[in-house]
């Protein structure tokens, strides 16, 4: 009797994780957007800047440019280029049981993952919240959702579904371009049209690079 293959973590835990939380916060809220004083006051944070020097030549810029996005990015960056810790988080997503006789942790590499990626979720949601001045439970996931951009960029970028191979570099040139796209979708096509084009847009893009990705991996071994 053949044994079956292990389950794939990256879609069946965290969808399975991320119904159970948003359930949960359905039930807590109501399903009503939250909204205080506080929360109204924090939009601040979220406003666009003119930058010093040059701004009077360049459109404004939105804070959190400045303060989340680009220090993320540097972080990230740091971390898996620079430390022994990304060296083994690309160890373990080319070759799990490979990295276990290489004596790399891979439950507490996996889970310092996790908790980072978790983290970095948590202070877009702060944004998120800043940028709209009300907390929604179904935020990220009412319309279209983050989830098939969140997906298609990853694909886009490089990053191989598998684990092992990716760039950050090459995910900030995708999110550009996925966030290019949507925006030139919605001047093209106002209203819910817009919406419609979108999700198609995304989903061929997504196939193309999926495909295009396989294709490069066969050919060359993949790029980290």
């Amino acid at each position: 009797m053949r044994r079956a293959g292990p389950v794939d973590r990256s879609r069946a835990v965290p969808r399975t994780r991320r119904r159970r939380y948003r359930s949960i916060a359905l039930v807590v809220s109501g399903q009503r957007p939250i909204n205080s004083p506080q929360i109204q006051e924090f939009y601040d944070a979220a406003r666009a800047i003119e930058l010093p020097v040059i701004g009077q030549y360049l459109p404004l810029f939105p804070l959190g440019l400045f303060t989340f996005l680009i220090p993320t990015i540097v972080i990230v960056w740091l971390l898996l280029n620079k430390t022994t810790w990304g060296r083994r988080i690309y160890a373990i997503g080319t070759n799990d049981t490979a990295a276990v006789w290489a004596g790399i942790g891979t439950k507490s590499t996996r889970a310092s993952a996790y908790v980072l990626s978790g983290v970095i979720s948590a202070l877009v949601a702060v944004y998120t919240v800043a940028q709209f001045a009300s907390a929604r439970p179904d935020a990220g996931t009412s319309g279209n959702g983050m989830a098939l951009p969140a997906i298609t960029i990853a694909v886009l970028g490089g990053v191989a579904i598998t684990g092992g191979v990716g760039r950050v570099s090459g995910v900030v040139l995708a999110t550009l371009l996925i966030v290019w796209l949507n925006a030139g979708i919605l001047l093209a096509f106002p209203g819910n049209d817009g919406t419609q084009f979108q999700l198609l847009a995304l989903g061929t893009v997504l196939v193309f690079a999926a495909l295009l990705n396989s294709l490069t991996k066969r050919r060359y071994g993949g790029l980290r």
